[in-house]
């Protein structure tokens, strides 16, 4: 049986502190929510990657 994913979201921020972690993630969410539906997204500390599934 096939499923059909909400979005997938890997974080990649190693070495920060959780508060920075957190605002980077926020940030990403806040600022990218309509695309995170249906799509792979990398959130790392210089970058986010958005790619649709199909």
């Amino acid at each position: 049986m096939r499923r059909i994913a909400a979005g997938v979201v890997l974080i990649r921020l190693f070495g920060l502190s959780s508060n920075d972690r957190a605002e980077i993630i926020a940030n990403a969410i806040n600022e990218h929510t309509n695309e995170l539906l249906g799509a792979f997204t990398v959130i790392s500390s210089k970058s986010i990657r958005i790619r649709k599934i199909t």
